[in-house]
């Protein structure tokens, strides 16, 4: 199963609860007991313990500025130290991964995941402020010493325990409810391309779902958003962006619009658009829609294969076969493989 995010998670969690009863679920528990070993049992034992609920919805301790003020102040100190190269000796070949890597003091590894536990507590005590700063400046420092090689191992990622896609995800969090509702759309496409090494998963979708609240004035972001995009030049970043945007806050309707207005800008509008028509199995507009883009999009962009792949998944459902043959063809013209044009020849007419 891929990743879900907190809300997903606790979401699908509740949802298979509700399915037992009370003795059936102490039976899957006593099942999953039976089959730890020794080891592990002490551990297991600990986890059932109810969790304190904050009064009022926050917890006892409130975490003052001076102690965010504290942990920049050793956040820039860490960053210090990696700048110095403390935690590298060098590059060097190594044998296990079959290339070379920064060997030196991994200490570095539990030094970042306390760091970003520390900052976790502001986070979760409602301390965006706080938390947004430290994010930021700890993210800055852990992607540029990567790149720079100023931390020791070969999958810096993989050795530590801090999930870097959530916590990325929190952070954007920390930065809308921190920022004036005016300036979030600058503030957010900001911290995304300051996060462009986790960018695939760093979208407002995620941001959304790290948590089980509710963001505040999401409707009104939401517009916000989609013509702060719009007036954006067109990047790697800020196209997939614009075009989740339409999807979350305008749906199947907004794809038709930024696809109409504004195809010749944002041509993977109409492969949105198709995508949510094929989730609806509505295969005759589809074919429409298809048609459509292929007649309005320039014959030097490969895209149209993707268009062209959807009128004729659309057209077999349909059992249409001239489109089909048309559909093949389209997507040979605009992305030649030997498997594209295999497929042409196997359904083709006259080969």
């Amino acid at each position: 199963m891929a990743n879900l995010s907190l809300k997903e998670f606790i979401s699908e969690l509740n949802a298979r609860l509700e399915k037992f009863s009370h003795n059936e679920l102490k039976e899957i528990i006593r099942g999953q007991a039976m089959n730890l070993p020794p080891r592990e049992r002490g551990e297991y034992l600990d986890r059932f313990v109810l969790s304190e609920k904050p009064k009022g919805g926050k917890k006892s301790k409130k975490i003052t500025m001076t102690d965010g003020e504290f942990l920049l102040r050793e956040i820039e100190a860490f960053g210090q130290r990696a700048e110095n190269y403390e935690y590298t000796t060098g590059w060097g070949w190594d044998d296990e991964y079959g290339e070379e890597r920064a060997w030196g003091d991994d200490s570095w590894v539990s030094e970042i995941d306390s760091l970003f536990e520390r900052i976790n507590n502001f986070y979760e005590t409602g301390d965006y402020a706080a938390a947004r700063k430290a994010y930021e400046k700890l993210f800055e420092i852990y992607l540029g010493g990567s790149e720079e090689g100023r931390f020791s191992g070969h999958d810096q990622d993989e050795m530590m325990e801090t999930d870097l896609e959530e916590t990325g995800l929190k952070h954007l969090r920390s930065i809308y409810l921190s920022e004036k509702p005016s300036s979030r759309p600058e503030a957010l496409l900001n911290g995304i391309k300051n996060l462009s090494y986790l960018a695939q998963n760093a979208t407002i979708h995620g941001m959304i779902h790290v948590s089980m609240k509710d963001l505040p004035e999401l409707d009104q972001f939401g517009k916000q958003w989609i013509e702060y995009l719009k007036k954006q030049k067109e990047d790697r970043i800020v196209t997939p962006l614009l075009k989740e945007a339409v999807r979350l806050f305008e749906g199947t309707k907004g794809l038709e619009t930024l696809a109409l207005e504004k195809g010749h800008q944002f041509p993977g509008a109409y492969v949105e658009w198709l995508e949510a028509l094929k989730k609806d199995r509505n295969y005759p507009e589809m074919i429409r829609v298809a048609r459509l883009g292929l007649e309005k999009l320039s014959d030097r962009l490969t895209i149209r294969a993707g268009i062209a792949d959807y009128l004729f998944e659309a057209a077999t459902h349909l059992d249409q076969k001239d489109l089909i043959e048309e559909s093949l063809k389209e997507a040979v013209y605009a992305s030649l493989s030997l498997s594209r044009l295999l497929n042409l020849l196997d359904h083709a007419k006259n080969a």
